[in-house]
Formats: structure tokens, sequence, C-alpha cells
């Protein structure tokens, strides 16, 4: 445990002092689920960690290894947390941030202590961590434009962050639409159009982040695995650290789009779209599953 809280608890503190001072600036935002998990791991932690003083003082081995298992999981947290700072939008960098607050005061109280515990000294206040490196001279760039005619206005870092803010914006809004517009930086705008038909938020906004990127926005740049479009024009948004998180997400929207035989479906990987067709049918959410995160990695 002492090992753990070493190499830890410094980094919970740069974490949480970071995020409290960037919470006002971020414009961008973190998937709901992955905040809220944290959240509920360092509350727990901190909690464990005030508890776990005064039972391991009574020899409560059991509660020793409960911390400690907690401690190990909320490190990795806190490393993802690290990573994904340029992306988190400012409802969950600011909840985040609160959090984090609170379990910091806790760790620099001394609390009750043991015998085999003592008192710890108070812990020095560390150098905040650099910001996300965004590309030279600029910061966020402001995307605008329509959607047939519904106006936009997104400032985004990257392709995946215009394709998130636009499905957020545009959820349950659009039907069929042929026609878009997009300025990117407040440079000249340009019309596009389908010959059929873009169905939903999830192909709109991807053919939007898609031509963005002609007009030079970045590619995604972030670490993880991204996903915005349509299965037979159910739209989604799936992101992830890893493939197996994308798998989860998608299995649930499976369930909960009421899918049943599926052949075509369009995914934007925040570098390209890319449109996966079959002869026959993907009948189960496996199939449709697994042949999304072949488009992911293409």
């Amino acid at each position: 445990v002492r090992r753990h809280k070493k190499d830890f608890w410094p980094k919970l503190i740069v974490v949480g002092i970071t995020l409290t001072s960037w919470g006002t600036k971020m414009n961008n935002s973190w998937k709901k689920a992955i905040v809220l998990v944290t959240l509920t791991t360092v509350s727990f932690s901190a909690f464990a960690q005030r508890r776990g003083n005064r039972g391991t003082a009574r020899g409560n081995g059991s509660l020793e290894q409960v911390v400690q298992d907690k401690i190990v999981e909320l490190n990795f947290l806190t490393s993802k947390i690290e990573r994904s700072l340029g992306t988190m939008r400012p409802a969950a960098l600011n909840a985040m941030a609160n959090k984090l607050e609170e379990a910091i005061q806790i760790i620099k109280s001394r609390g009750t202590t043991g015998p085999s515990y003592p008192a710890p000294t108070p812990l020095p206040t560390p150098t905040p961590i650099p910001g996300p490196h965004l590309p030279p001279h600029r910061g966020l760039i402001t995307v605008t434009g329509s959607i047939e005619n519904k106006p936009f206005m997104f400032d985004v870092t990257d392709a995946a962050d215009l394709a998130a803010q636009c499905v957020a914006a545009n959820q349950n809004r659009i039907v069929n639409v042929d026609e878009i517009n997009i300025s990117v930086d407040f440079g000249p705008s340009r019309d596009f159009t389908t010959s059929g038909w873009w169905r939903g938020e999830g192909e709109a906004c991807a053919a939007v982040a898609d031509k963005a990127i002609q007009m030079g926005l970045p590619q995604k740049m972030t670490a993880g695995f991204f996903a915005v479009g349509s299965v037979e024009g159910k739209s989604f948004m799936l992101e992830g650290y890893t493939l197996r998180d994308v798998m989860v997400q998608c299995t649930e929207f499976h369930r909960m789009s009421g899918i049943v035989n599926a052949d075509e479906m369009t995914v934007f990987n925040g570098h390209k779209i890319v449109t996966k067709k079959t002869s026959g049918w993907w009948s189960n959410s496996g199939e449709v599953c697994n042949t999304l995160i072949q488009a992911i990695q293409q």
C-alpha cells in the first residue's frame, strides 16, 4: 500500500489541481459514463484511505487489501485523465475537479492514525502539468455552417470533436438531409450535396466532419477509438480507450436501437468515412459490432 501511495497520490493531486485551474477554460467533452466511473472510484478510494488507517490499526487485513486494490485501480484511471485533459468538456471537467478537490483535502488531512500508520506530513503543492498540445499558432478552431436549414457553430480541436459536438447538438433533430454548408476557421464556405440522403444526425455529422477535413480541419488527434455514423439509419456515437470499450458500447447501442437485420452502415472514425455493406444480413450485435470495429480501424 505504501509503495502504491508513493507513486499514486502525487499524480492524483497534480491532476486535481490542473483540472481545477482549467475547469473554466475547456470547451470540449468526455464520455459521461467514464466520468461517472472515475468519480465513483475517486470518492470510494479517498473514503477507504481514511477508514484504512483505523481498520489496519485493529489488524483488519481485508480492508487493507481493498485499499491497495482501489489505489492501483485509481492510479490507472488518473493516467487516463492526464491523457484526456484536452478533450474533456466543461461540465465533466468541473464535476471532476470538484470531486478531486474533495479527495485531495482528505489525503492532506491527518485523520485518525494507528501504531502502524504514523500521521503523515502535509503534501506539498505540486507544479501543474502542461496543457494539451494543440497545432502551432492556433487554439480551438471555429467551424460554422448549416445542415439543410439548421445553422451551427462549434469550437473544436479536431474532426472527431466536431462530429461529437454535432451529434450532441442535433440529437433526434435530423431525419434525411442532402445538403450541408461548411466554413472552417472563418474561411470561405463550401456547399456539399449527396445524390441520396444522409440519414439522421449520425450520417449528417459524419459528412460535416469528413468535409471539414478536406477544408483544413485536423483529423482526430487524441488517443483511443472513435466512431460516429449510423446502422440502417440508427445514429450512434462511440468512444473508448480500447476496442473492448467500443464493443461494449456498440452492443448496448444495438440493443437499445431495436435493430433486427442490417446490411449497411456508415462510420466516421475520426479520419475518414467508411461504408460497410453485406450481401446478406448482420442479424445480431456480434456481427454488427465486429463489422463496425473493422471500420474504426481502417
